[in-house]
């Protein structure tokens, strides 16, 4: 006797569910990843515009940068985390003028910096930052010396941002493997119509 409602079915069922699962393993994988990169696209995006802020706000006293700080600057990075704020501004010697990283630069970072802009995730008092480093110099200004800016933030609002964005496409994979299970269970019970009907057949022979 073809056992159309047991083994057959339950081996068709178990391939594809298989197949569904190591799909499905690699859109996770690449969800939380693309999450990640969105995530940190946007706060990094937030960096740069904090550090243009504090650019435009720099003076020149007796060859020296000063900096009021803009309150924009800290407008831009603040989020629903309570990020803490992290600021520098050196001068050409690689001084901090004013700041709260409190010499936490080192001089390779501010190698990196005068070559291109760099963002970097490094450790501050045992607390995981995004840093975010440029250099410019400003034909406007008393003094040619280039200045670089830091500025950076605690991860709290990147990893909450990312979160959300991860749950929002895992539910929806969700949704798209229940459905996918529905449509799975038709195309075998449709695929296996013709075995039924010819175990109908053979039953009723002698």
């Amino acid at each position: 006797m073809i056992a159309v409602d047991g083994t057959l079915k339950r081996r068709l069922a178990a391939w594809l569910l298989a197949t569904v699962g190591v799909l499905g393993a690699f859109l996770l994988v690449e969800a939380y990843t693309s999450a990640q990169r969105a995530a940190n696209h946007a706060y990094d995006s937030q960096l740069e515009a904090a550090g243009l802020t504090i650019a435009e706000a720099i003076q020149w006293q007796d060859g020296r940068p000063i900096v009021e700080m803009p309150a924009a600057a800290f407008q831009i990075l603040a989020t629903d985390q309570q990020e803490r704020v992290f600021y520098a501004i050196l001068d050409a010697a690689g001084h901090e003028v004013t700041g709260n990283l409190d010499g936490a630069v080192k001089s390779a970072w501010q190698r990196a910096a005068g070559a291109e802009p760099v963002w970097m995730t490094v450790p501050l008092a045992g607390t995981p930052i995004r840093l975010h480093g440029h250099e410019l110099t400003s034909a406007g200004w008393e003094s040619l010396d280039p200045v670089q800016i830091w500025v950076g933030h605690t991860l709290s609002g990147r990893e909450a941002l990312a979160g959300d964005l991860f749950v929002r496409t895992l539910t929806r994979f969700l949704a798209m493997v229940l459905l996918a299970g529905l449509l799975m269970l038709l195309a075998i019970r449709t695929a296996l119509g013709p075995v039924r009907r010819l175990r109908q057949l053979l039953r009723q022979r002698d």
